[in-house]
C-alpha cells in the first residue's frame, strides 16, 4: 500500500514540476535553467519543512510517503539538474554551468534550513 501512496505523490509532483517548467520557459527567455533551479530551491524548502513535521508526527507514515517521497520527489528536479548542468559545459557555457552549480547547492542547502526553521516556529505555537 505504501508503493501507492509515493507512487500517487510522484505523479502528482511530476505533472506539476512539468507545469511549471512550461509555465517558466514561456514567459522568460534565459539561457540559465532558471525554471528547474526554481523548482528545485522550492522543493528544498518544501522538503525541509516537511521532513520536520513528519518528524514530529510519526503516525503520519503514509502521508510523509505521498507528500515528501511522492509528491516532492516528483517535483523536485535533481537529476534534470545534473543533466542541464552537462548541457551548459557541452554548450561552452562552463561560467554559467559553475554559476548554475553553486547557487543551485547553496541557495537548496540554506532553503532547507530556512523550511526546517519555519516548521519548527510554526509546530512551537
Amino acid at each position: 500500500m505504501d508503493f501507492l501512496f509515493v507512487a500517487a505523490g510522484g505523479a502528482i509532483g511530476a505533472g506539476l514540476r512539468y507545469a511549471a517548467v512550461l509555465c517558466v520557459n514561456a514567459h522568460i527567455k534565459t539561457e540559465f535553467p532558471l525554471a528547474v533551479f526554481a523548482v528545485n530551491v522550492a522543493g528544498a524548502f518544501a522538503i525541509g519543512f516537511a521532513a520536520n513535521v513528519f518528524a514530529a508526527h510519526a503516525a503520519l507514515h503514509q502521508h510523509r510517503l505521498f507528500i515528501v517521497t511522492g509528491l516532492l520527489g516528483g517535483w523536485t528536479t535533481f537529476s534534470t539538474y545534473a543533466l542541464e548542468t552537462v548541457q551548459l559545459f557541452q554548450k561552452g557555457a562552463a561560467g554559467l554551468a559553475v554559476a548554475y552549480v553553486i547557487a543551485s547547492n547553496l541557495l537548496c542547502f540554506l532553503f532547507v534550513l530556512a523550511g526546517m526553521f519555519l516548521s519548527r516556529l510554526i509546530l512551537s505555537k
